[in-house]
């Protein structure tokens, strides 16, 4: 999908009001909650351009690619035995590769936010609204929160700066109408994981296209690899000789169909296939770099333009019994690759053994672009051209939100839990017993340097009242039951009787990274009391729909279910049950809207308890609760100033 823009500082309003006048009123609105923030954006980058914009046209053009769950120790370049990453080996030849850089974040939602903008703490920048309300998804961390009136991001920065800005991607996040998205003038983005020839024809035409243009550009080029799935057309087929080809399908069909991120009773031979999957799909994604930066050879831009290759986070191939990321900030999800190449300005084939972090990605990039961060902001990174020299030092820890790392020992202060890198470079072991003296000297050093960026995030927490509709999905919310919750993790599909027969519980929530988490009353399984559910909802009056799913057809044959806010009431019914439509579709599983009766007031969080039969027959379970302020219970009609006229009312509501 492309979308569209002109004009340096006024590409994105230019776009709305080119589009706007051809959507229903119902589509206006819509389209509105989704853009609005990008006229913000254009709005704020023309008041801080003319302290950027001095002689544009001598700045060097910046190729940033990331690929999705890179683990360094995979690149043949870091002493990985395989064949992997061939192109990517002589582009460090070329450069700096940067042998210990670890990522502030174990997933993409939490890492890229903080590499863009140079940040340990940051709101997440990705639209997760599965359901299609248009509505800004909730936890107890964010509900009230914005970003730091300090922070800025990479592509606000270059456009401000009189750069051209685009982002090529197939991350199923990363989609026009986010908030990512809404930063660069382009996005090229394909649904399809196994689209390498489209992402590298739009990549590489791009880079024609504005070879000439007499204006420096950023592109960045997010790759979904080596992440799984792994159709066969995006694996190197040489990494998997030696295994039958029966086998090493029934291994992509069970990751397609994993209940769960872990790795319990997989066999050796079973892992070994997994990690030649993810190793072959690594070399053809080198193969699309490469093609990429020859392309840029061609053009007559390798003497201007900085490139940049690293990874948003690692992966679990086995460690620690998974077979994905997220969770535990372990090595294996945070040690990712980083090489930077630069003629004239970064020396070749310096590699560069101290420790780095993904935060200092942005900072590095505005030095060699000759940049500054803009008055006012500010970043947590370092710039890295201070290691260049053979004789530079560089810090002795490094840090995140979760952990401290000093080349031999590493802290998690949440879990407590230290290891020994040297005698124990899996992280299997916690030696924190037998070190105390250690763990107070990192907790101590941890805190020192975390908590100045820490206090600053919680300092932009906001307690005034919600102007726009939001919601929580049910694994964010607090549970009460008499009953024990059973937890799974689903992979990305949903296996309905295979969850009935490994539940051992009457409720089941089931999360995912991939589809919308739910809990899950199971059929034929007696529960002994109600369910509540509560969040910490800022205090104003809301109307509250609960999101539910259910194999059922029609609402007729839904199972009754009360409600009530207060332990002391009686449960009533809701006011409606709407149908939404297909959820989860190899499922079968079908949408349905429960709506409550008028306003609820909530002063101290919210909490809503449900009543349904002891048993059912079928799946019931809640997926998200909606909450809709009193002040955004309506959307504005188009005013007769116009489309801006519309926006700003629009804007005035809280929609992005």
């Amino acid at each position: 999908m492309r979308t569209p823009a002109r004009g340096p500082m006024t590409r994105n309003v230019v776009y709305l009001r080119s589009m706007i006048p051809s959507l229903s009123l119902k589509r206006r609105a819509r389209f509105a909650c989704l853009t609005a923030g990008a006229v913000l954006l254009a709005t704020r980058l023309l008041t801080v351009a003319p302290a950027w914009a001095d002689e544009p046209a001598t700045r060097p053009n910046v190729i940033f690619i990331v690929l999705d769950a890179s683990r360094a120790d995979h690149f043949s370049g870091y002493g990985y035995p395989k064949d992997t990453t061939p192109r990517m080996d002589r582009l460090a030849a070329e450069g700096a590769v940067f042998l210990n850089n670890f990522s502030q974040g174990s997933d993409t939602q939490t890492s890229l936010p903080r590499i863009l903008s140079s940040r340990h703490y940051s709101l997440k920048i990705f639209q997760e609204d599965r359901l299609s309300w248009g509505l800004r998804q909730r936890t107890p961390e964010t509900v009230s929160k914005v970003h730091d009136a300090e922070q800025a991001f990479l592509p606000e920065m270059l456009s401000a700066a009189g750069y051209r800005t685009a982002i090529v991607t197939d991350h199923h996040w990363i989609i026009p109408g986010t908030e990512l998205a809404g930063m660069f003038d382009e996005i090229f983005y394909f649904k399809r994981q196994d689209s390498f020839d489209s992402l590298l024809r739009s990549a590489t035409r791009w880079i024609q296209q504005h070879a000439a243009a007499g204006m420096p550009f950023l592109l960045y080029v997010h790759i979904t690899a080596p992440h799984s799935p792994f159709p066969s057309s995006t694996v190197d087929p040489r990494f998997l000789d030696g295994y039958p080809p029966e086998r090493v399908d029934a291994i992509r069909l069970r990751l397609e169909n994993l209940p769960s991120g872990r790795s319990d009773g997989w066999s050796d031979e079973e892992l070994g296939i997994y990690r030649a999957l993810y190793d072959g799909k690594l070399r053809r994604a080198d193969g699309v770099v490469g093609n990429i930066l020859d392309a840029a050879d061609v053009a007559g831009l390798k003497a201007n333009s900085l490139v940049v290759v690293t990874g948003d986070h690692g992966e679990n191939l086995g460690e620690h019994q998974h077979l994905d990321h997220g969770g535990m900030f372990w090595d294996s999800v945070t040690h990712v690759p980083l090489i930077l190449t630069m003629p004239g300005a970064i020396p070749a084939g310096r590699r560069i053994a101290a420790l780095t972090e993904s935060v200092d990605i942005v900072p590095t990039i505005l030095e060699l672009c000759g940049l500054s961060p803009p008055a006012g902001k500010s970043m947590d990174g370092v710039s890295l051209t201070d290691l260049l020299p053979e004789t530079a030092q560089g810090r002795d820890a490094s840090i995140s939100s979760d952990f401290i790392r000093t080349e031999t020992r590493k802290y998690y202060p949440k879990e407590r839990f230290l290891t020994d890198l040297q005698a124990d470079p899996g992280e299997l072991h916690d030696i924190a017993a037998r070190e105390p003296e250690t763990v107070a000297s990192l907790l101590r050093e941890w805190e020192r340097r975390i908590d100045p960026f820490r206090r600053r995030y919680e300092e932009s927490v906001s307690n005034s009242p919600q102007r726009f509709p939001f919601y929580f999905s049910v694994d964010k919310m607090r549970l009460e039951t008499a009953d024990p919750v059973q937890f799974t993790r689903g992979g990305r599909r949903l296996d309905l009787p295979q969850l009935v027969e490994g539940a051992t519980q009457a409720w089941l929530l089931n999360s995912s990274s991939i589809m919308d988490p739910a809990l899950f009353a199971l059929p034929g399984r007696a529960r002994s009391g109600p369910l509540a559910l509560s969040a910490p909802v800022p205090k104003g009056d809301y109307r509250v729909s609960l999101a539910v799913v259910s194999p059922e057809a029609s609402t007729a044959t839904l199972p009754a279910v009360g409600y009530r806010f207060s332990a002391g009431d009686e449960f009533q019914t809701f006011e409606d049950i709407a149908p939404v439509g297909r959820h989860w579709r190899e499922t079968g599983m079908n949408l349905f809207l429960y709506r409550t009766r008028g306003w609820l007031r909530a002063d101290e969080g919210f909490r809503i308890e449900l009543s349904l039969p002891t048993t059912l027959p079928n799946f019931w379970g809640v997926t998200h609760v909606r909450f809709e302020p009193r002040s955004a219970s309506k959307l504005p009609t188009p005013p007769p100033g116009g489309d801006a006229e519309f926006r700003r009312l629009m804007r005035q509501r809280g929609y992005w």
